[in-house]
């Protein structure tokens, strides 16, 4: 009887054992699949964030350079792949990118984890120095005009002070973007879009009109070389600042001075020999008429105009001639006429403007237009210290960012 029961007994405690050695083992598994799953997620959580920094990443390079196309990075266990789509696009999914965005795509790798990250980023209006001369879409030179440059560092320009550096930069490929006609001249290098056509080597009295080519010369006209960009050159957008309401319109029609302060006016304009002085800072003006006058500074002035400048020969007296000292930069769709002078040292930036330079007159500094015309034997001399101005045509007001940002 007892022998019977001890064999219920054991029979009963392999039971037990078994049912608990079971239940261990399921617990374990349950325990590695949910480690599993943790890792997984964990993996998976980490793809996303290193995704996020490709994007991250691109948008503080694109603050500096619109050309950013992307990169691959590993950063210890993880890694990622970006990429830049440019507007128009497509983007990867074949929307059209907006103007003054780019849609970045970032992917992330950890463990066996892949994460990707699409987002919609503005573009700000990068501070870039003035890479060269005259940044246009369309430039005209007509009538013994002529581009040259010097260096305002070594003194006040002359024949003998100037260099065969006054480059010439259009992202245009069209034919005939470039126009020199009737003995004008580029003493430098004209820079055209990429895989813009350039013209073959030409003797002096060679004809290159109603070709291909990007730059187009009568048989008087030269240009010292040229050649084709990798990528086009970046041109910051401008932003008029917000510097408070109108202080109204400013009109000096008899001899004498009006001194202005920084901040928002309306139409400015001067007369029999008026002269409006221009404390240093930054302006905002709705336009500017300066045809028997002067506008005047002895400092570091940004000049923002609105819809219309026109300066007429010596309107432009910077005592300084420091061209980084006189920045006049016009807003989308404002167009201007300006005739140079002994004193006309100054930027005039406006990358969807039309600029006109008349007088037969000399301008100092840099001149970019949408459309640029020179006429009539003026000329424009590049100062070669303007590739080192940091210059935001936004006053700080463009900001870049991301507008949306998408999880895959």
């Amino acid at each position: 009887m007892r022998k019977r029961r001890r064999g219920y007994a054991l029979l009963l405690v392999l039971g037990v054992v078994t049912i608990w050695s079971i239940t261990v083992v399921a617990m374990a598994a349950t325990a590695q699949a949910s480690l599993g799953a943790a890792c997984r997620t964990n993996e998976s959580i980490q793809a996303m964030y290193i995704a996020e920094t490709g994007v991250a990443t691109a948008d503080l390079a694109l603050r500096d350079d619109h050309s950013y196309a992307g990169e691959s990075k590993k950063i210890g266990d993880v890694s990622y792949v970006s990429k830049v789509y440019q507007a128009p696009g497509p983007a990867p999914n074949g929307a059209v990118i907006p103007a003054n965005c780019v849609y970045v795509l970032s992917s992330g790798t950890s463990g066996g984890s892949v994460r990707t990250v699409g987002a919609l980023l503005r573009l700000g209006a990068a501070a870039k120095p003035i890479q060269g001369g005259y940044v246009v879409d369309k430039l005209s030179l007509t009538a013994a005009s002529w581009i040259d440059s010097y260096s305002s560092t070594e003194g006040l320009y002359s024949l003998r002070t100037a260099h065969d550096n006054g480059d010439v930069v259009t992202n245009s490929v069209n034919p005939g973007s470039i126009q020199l006609l009737l003995a004008s001249r580029i003493a430098g290098t004209a820079f055209v879009g990429p895989k813009g056509q350039l013209s073959g080597p030409t003797a002096n009295f060679t004809s290159t009109l109603n070709t291909p080519d990007v730059a187009w010369m009568d048989p008087t006209s030269t240009i010292d070389a040229q050649q084709s960009q990798v990528t086009p050159l970046q041109v910051p957008a401008v932003v008029v600042p917000d510097l408070g309401g109108s202080r109204g319109d400013i009109s000096r029609v008899l001899p004498g001075v009006t001194t202005l302060d920084p901040g928002t006016y309306g139409s400015v304009s001067t007369a029999a020999l008026g002269q409006v002085r221009l404390n240093p800072g930054t302006y905002v003006f709705d336009s500017l008429n300066v045809l028997a006058g002067s506008i005047v500074t002895n400092g570091p002035v940004k000049i923002y105009i609105k819809t219309r400048a026109q300066v007429g020969v010596g309107g432009l007296a910077n005592t300084t001639l420091k061209p980084s000292n006189m920045i006049l930069i016009l807003a989308d769709g404002a167009n201007s006429t300006v005739a140079g002078g002994s004193q006309a040292a100054a930027v005039i930036y406006g990358p969807k403007a039309d600029i006109n330079i008349v007088g037969g007159n000399d301008i100092y500094g840099a001149v970019i237009g949408k459309t640029v015309s020179v006429l009539a034997g003026s000329r424009l001399h590049f100062d070669e210290d303007l590739k080192t101005l940091k210059f935001d045509p936004s006053n700080g007001a463009s900001k870049g960012g991301v507008l949306v940002m998408q999880r895959f």
